[in-house]
Order: C-alpha cells, then structure tokens, then sequence
C-alpha cells in the first residue's frame, strides 16, 4: 500500500515518501498463519499519537523536523510537520534498505497504477496491489502447510538468550492476541473511549448498544 507523504528520504528535509506498508500471509496447519504487516521505517504516525497521548518522547533516531534535525517530541513532530525516518535511521544502520522497500512498494503501487506514487499524491489518497499465490502450482515436495509448521517449530526449538522464553514468528503474539481478545474483549484506552463517546454525540449515535463502560 502507498499513502501521502510522511516518511524523509536518507539525508533529506522534509517529507518527501509515503510510510508504504509491505504485507504477506502464508498459512499453516496446526500454527497460526505466518503475517508479516509492516512499514519499512522506524515507527507509524499512530505510534506517534500513542506517545503524545501518554505524554512520551520517541526514541532517538525515529523522526526528523522539517529542517531535518532530529527530534524525540511527538508534539514537535506535528506541530512542524517533521519526518519520519526509514528503516535503519542511518546510513550506518541501513537506511538505504529501509528506503528501498519504500520505493519498491511505490513502484509496485504508485507507478503501476498510473497516479505516479506516494511523492506526487495529495494527503488522504491512497493506491494498492494484491497478489496472490496459487500453492499447487509449486513443486514444494511436500505439503506446504507441513513445511510451515517444520520451520515454526525449528524457530521455537532455537535456543535463546536469558530473558528470551522462545523465537517467535511474525504474526505469532497476534494470533494469541486475537484468541484472548476475542474470547475477552477488547481493551481501549479511557482518552479513545471519550474519544469516541464524543463522536458519536457529534454524530447523534448512540454507542450503548456496542459496548457498556
């Protein structure tokens, strides 16, 4: 996926890239499904808002001001309309990879699309592509969800450092967290429930039939 610009590029002021996500699922059989969902940089925009909300500093490295300096207040972040940094931060971390999945994802989306990407799009638009995997049509030999759960199960029989239980893969702790939550509900945070209740006021909705705080 490509949206609006919110991401620098490596030694760059400004916004120049959208924070395009990278997504891939593939299932298993007696594990939960492999799910890898993220942007290829060193935090999103709603992370941000988490932490002006709890009254919280970035870690170093995550963002930049318009004029490219670095910056660990959320609060600067959008009152300047600051940056975010990709993947790797420095050059000396990688950024350079980071970068390039954003314009891969660009490429992909952006480009094949015909709107051009993420640094010639207005705020609020967006461009996706899917693409799907026929497994049959692999000669993978043997079944693949087999193979999955032998990789999974090679992950969790690594040894770890002290303080680490097990490896986990991506999408593993969501898997559990859906299995939690949707057996105990969902916890929301008191400033997005009166969020919320305002909204729905503003709307003239009513939320007490969704929920009971």
């Amino acid at each position: 996926s490509s949206g609006g610009s919110t991401v620098a590029a490596p030694g760059g002021k400004g916004r120049l890239i959208g924070n395009n996500v990278l997504a891939f699922a593939a299932p298993g059989k007696t594990h939960g499904p492999f799910v890898l969902d993220m942007a290829p940089t060193m935090a999103i925009a709603n992370k941000l808002h988490m932490l002006q909300w709890q009254g919280k500093k970035m870690p170093e490295g995550w963002a930049i001001d318009s004029e490219g300096r670095p910056i660990t207040d959320p609060n600067v972040y959008f009152a300047t309309e600051g940056a975010i940094l990709p993947l790797g931060s420095t050059a000396a971390n990688g950024v350079h990879k980071g970068f390039g999945l954003l314009l891969l994802s660009d490429i992909l989306t952006g480009l094949l699309s015909g709107d051009g990407g993420s640094m010639f799009r207005k705020k609020g638009e967006h461009t996706h592509v899917f693409c799907a995997l026929r497994i049959n049509a692999f000669p993978t030999g043997g079944d693949f969800t087999d193979l999955m759960d032998a990789m999974v199960e090679k992950l969790h029989a690594t040894p770890t450092v002290e303080g680490v239980a097990r490896i986990r893969y991506p999408g593993e702790r969501g898997n559990l967290t859906y299995r939690e939550r949707s057996a105990n509900g969902i916890p929301l945070r008191r400033h997005v429930v009166d969020a919320l209740q305002e909204l729905s006021r503003d709307l003239t909705l009513s939320l007490d039939d969704v929920w009971q705080v």
